[in-house]
């Protein structure tokens, strides 16, 4: 068998079991994945909802491609709005909020949830957002689909939440397929 002529030792190999401990694996994994957690929460946390930046487009020739600017950022406020309300929803199911706390949400839901009754059961169930997707969203409405999974049950489901933008804000205005 011949050696490599490039130059590499294959000395990490010869570590074995302990390549680990001498690179610094065992604490860096759980570093990074926790850096990582956190720095997705505060993103979530510190989303705005400032209403998007006028473009001047008199003198502009036709766009192609993607939207960049207001268009970008009214997507991504509707997101953004939907994710809030869900990650608040199921805290209000859980017993940890009451509908006046959940976020993002027009007076006709806030309404609807405060005449909702939540079933002790519910309460200790547990459930994570694990993805959003915007179906549709036009100046004043939007649809985003949130899939939420059901950790004690392994299941995964689509919320579709509907969003209307009033006053440069966007609001729920229904959760689910049966509103």
């Amino acid at each position: 068998m011949t050696r490599p002529t490039h130059g590499i030792r294959p000395t990490v190999a010869g570590l074995g079991a302990y390549a680990p401990l001498v690179l610094g694996l065992t604490s860096a994994v759980p570093r990074v994945a926790a850096a990582l957690a956190l720095t997705m929460a505060l993103a979530g946390c510190q989303a705005r909802e400032d209403p998007p930046r006028p473009s001047s487009t008199a003198h502009s020739p036709a766009s192609q491609g993607r939207p960049i600017g207001a268009d970008a950022d009214a997507r991504f406020y509707a997101v953004a709005a939907a994710v809030r309300f869900v990650r608040g929803y199921l805290s209000f199911q859980a017993g940890r909020l009451l509908a006046e706390q959940v976020p993002s949400t027009s007076e006709e839901l806030r309404a609807a949830l405060k005449r909702l009754r939540v079933p002790p059961a519910s309460r200790s169930r547990q459930a994570e957002i694990v993805g959003a997707r915007l179906e549709r969203i036009d100046a004043s409405s939007a649809r985003v689909t949130v899939r939420v999974r059901s950790v004690d049950e392994q299941l995964t489901y689509p919320l579709p939440i509907d969003l209307v933008r009033r006053d440069g804000r966007w609001s729920v205005l229904s959760a689910g397929d049966d509103a």
